[in-house]
C-alpha cells in the first residue's frame, strides 16, 4: 500500500488508473488526519515536500523505520530539506518531465523580447499601427543566432534541454554552475558559479542569463544587485530556478533594473513567499515580466505526468533496484 499525502487535484485518480492493484494500492489522507499510527503503517509515501517536511518528516510515524521511500510531488525538495533532519529513508524528486516545457518557456520569452510582442500587444490595445521597421527599444529586433545565452545550472534535465533548444536556434551557449557549468558539444564556454571572477565574466558576456539552479547552500543569495552590475549592457535576466537565488529578494532585481545593469527581468519564481504579494513592486515595474510559477506546466495533465514517473520508480522499488532521481541530502537536490 502507498499513502498519498498531497493537495494536488486528480493525483489519486491518475495513480489508480495507471498502476494495477496487483502492483500497488493507494490511500489518500490529508495532513491533518495523518496520525503517527497511520504514517507508521506505510513504507511508501507520496507527498508535497513543504507540508510533509513541516508535519510528518520527523514524526515518530516516519522515523520508526517503516518508511523506506518518499516520492516528492515537486521537482524541488528544499522545503523538506530545511525542515527535516530525518535521513532514514530514500527521497526521490519529480524529475525528467520539466525539461521540455521549461525550455519552451525560455525560448518563448526570448523571442517575445526580440520580436517586440509586448510592444505590439500594447499598440493593439491603443489601435496604434506604429512604425513598421522601428522597434521601441534599440536592443530589440535581433535574431537569436546573434545572441549569447548563459544557463546557470545547465547539467540537469531542465538546464540541458534549455541548452539544446538554444543551440538549435543557433545561439551561442555559455554555462555556469558548481565547479563549472558542464562541458557539452553545445556549450561554448563554462564557468564556476562559486568563483566571483568567473561569475562576473560569465554575466558580462551574455545577452540572456537564465537561472535554473535549485535552492542549495551554494546557490541561495548567489545574485545581488552588485553582482548583477557585471551584466552585459542590455542583458535580460530570467529566473525559473528558485527565488532565493537573490540575496535580497526583489530589491536585487529592481536595483539592477533601475541602475541599468539589466534591461528586463522575466521572473517565474519568488522568495520568500508565493504567490507574489499584491504589494510587491515587481507587479508594476515596466522592466519586469511576472508569471505565476507556471514555466514547468506540462502539456498533458500534471497528475498523469506524475503517475508515469512514479510507476517507473515503483517498478524499480519492487525489484530492489536503485530509484531514479534520488535526492542527495548533502548536495540538496
Amino acid at each position: 500500500p502507498v499513502l498519498v499525502l498531497s493537495e494536488i487535484d486528480g493525483l489519486l485518480d491518475a495513480l489508480t488508473r495507471l498502476i494495477p492493484p496487483t502492483h500497488a494500492t493507494f490511500l489518500h489522507h490529508t495532513l491533518d488526519d495523518a496520525t503517527d499510527e497511520i504514517l507508521s503503517a506505510y513504507s511508501v509515501i507520496i507527498a508535497d515536500p513543504p507540508t510533509f517536511g513541516a508535519r510528518c518528516a520527523d514524526s515518530p510515524g516516519c522515523t520508526g523505520g517503516t518508511l523506506r521511500w518518499l516520492q516528492s510531488t515537486y521537482a524541488g525538495v528544499d522545503g523538506l530539506l530545511r525542515s527535516s533532519k530525518n535521513r532514514g529513508y530514500t527521497t526521490t524528486r519529480l524529475a525528467g518531465v520539466f525539461g521540455q516545457p521549461m525550455a519552451e518557456y525560455v525560448m518563448m520569452h526570448m523571442m517575445a523580447q526580440e520580436k517586440g510582442l509586448l510592444v505590439d500587444a500594447q499598440r493593439q490595445q491603443l489601435k496604434e499601427w506604429g512604425a513598421r521597421w522601428t522597434m521601441a527599444n534599440g536592443a530589440l529586433g535581433r535574431t537569436l543566432d546573434q545572441l549569447t545565452i548563459g544557463v546557470m545550472g545547465s547539467t540537469g534535465d531542465i538546464g540541458s534541454r534549455v541548452v539544446q533548444l538554444a543551440s538549435a536556434f543557433g545561439m551561442t551557449v555559455w554555462a555556469c554552475g558548481r565547479g563549472n557549468g558542464g562541458e557539452t558539444a553545445a556549450v561554448s564556454r563554462s564557468f564556476g558559479s562559486n568563483d566571483p571572477e568567473q561569475l562576473s565574466e560569465f554575466l558580462g558576456g551574455c545577452d540572456y542569463v537564465v537561472n535554473v539552479m535549485p535552492s542549495t547552500p551554494d546557490t541561495r543569495g548567489l545574485l545581488t544587485a552588485a553582482v548583477l552590475s557585471a551584466c552585459k549592457p542590455g542583458a535580460v535576466l530570467m529566473n525559473i530556478g528558485r527565488g532565493d537565488v537573490f540575496a535580497n529578494g526583489e530589491d536585487d532585481v529592481l536595483g539592477a533594473l533601475d541602475a541599468g545593469y539589466i534591461r528586463h527581468a522575466v521572473l517565474d519564481v519568488f522568495a520568500p513567499t508565493e504567490p507574489l504579494p499584491q504589494e510587491s513592486r515587481l507587479w508594476h515595474h515596466p522592466g519586469v515580466t511576472v508569471t505565476p510559477h507556471n514555466s514547468w506546466a506540462p502539456a498533458q495533465g500534471f497528475p498523469d505526468v506524475f503517475a508515469r514517473v512514479f510507476a517507473k520508480n515503483l517498478g524499480l522499488f519492487r525489484a530492489g533496484e536503485p530509484l531514479n532521481h534520488a535526492v542527495d541530502w548533502e548536495k540538496g537536490y
